[in-house]
């Protein structure tokens, strides 16, 4: 039952990503097509995430601000840890053969990493 639970949120998560025109081939409920899907949506919020946190590096000049840039720094490694053990495990203990719970996990944390910073930093850069 958990299983068949996952499944439908994972299609229900890929249907609303999918909304926008994709080049994924396949069925779109079959796991390769929601394979493609999450990727391009994890690349998709890294980038947000990496302009985003380049922003915030750059209004903080290093000169002028060494310990803010210090503490974003250590802070986005540590986030960058705790993103891949939290899948690392939802991955084991929700996933399976030819699971993307993996996927599905970092573009969620990703997604709420990259809101963070938009709440944080909003207009004040």
């Amino acid at each position: 039952m958990r299983v068949v639970l996952i499944t439908l949120l994972v299609a229900l998560t890929v249907v609303a990503h999918a909304e926008a025109e994709t080049d994924c081939e396949g069925d779109i409920g079959s796991t390769l097509y929601q394979a493609c899907v999450l990727y391009k949506t994890i690349s998709e919020l890294d980038a947000e995430l990496n302009v985003e946190y380049r922003r915030i590096l750059d209004s903080h000049p290093k000169d002028r601000f060494p310990k803010e840039n210090e503490l974003l720094v250590e802070a986005q490694r540590a986030w960058i840890r705790y993103r891949d053990k939290v899948c690392d495990f939802e991955d084991q203990a929700i996933g399976g053969a030819y699971s993307i719970s993996l996927m599905r996990c970092k573009a969620r944390i990703t997604e709420n990493r990259l809101n963070e910073f938009i709440q944080i930093y909003g207009d004040k850069i």
